[in-house]
């Protein structure tokens, strides 16, 4: 199991989006992923890590832990399942 959405790169807190047969995804987060898509497939890379760190400044933390998600966030949601750039030979 993944700790991360692999769509947003944000941690999903054991709220999991669900596939088409209603069961659990054990790798997306429910505001990604629901009914087997994602809920917002148009969204561009760019789009997304505006919205995860629109989450990240919303979140109830400290100045300093924002700070550090904030500095890694861009670097994590790149390296999820949605966002990864195939390797080239």
């Amino acid at each position: 199991m993944n700790e991360v959405c692999q769509s947003c790169g944000l941690p999903h807190m054991n709220q999991f989006g669900t596939e088409a047969n209603q069961r659990a995804s054990n790798i997306y987060y429910h505001r990604c992923y629901q009914n087997g898509e994602f809920v917002d497939s148009a969204i561009t890379f760019d789009e997304m890590k505006v919205r995860g760190l629109t989450i990240i400044d919303q979140l109830n933390t400290s100045t300093l832990k924002k700070r550090f998600m904030k500095f890694f966030y861009p670097g994590v949601l790149k390296r999820t399942k949605r966002w990864r750039q195939p390797e080239i030979s």
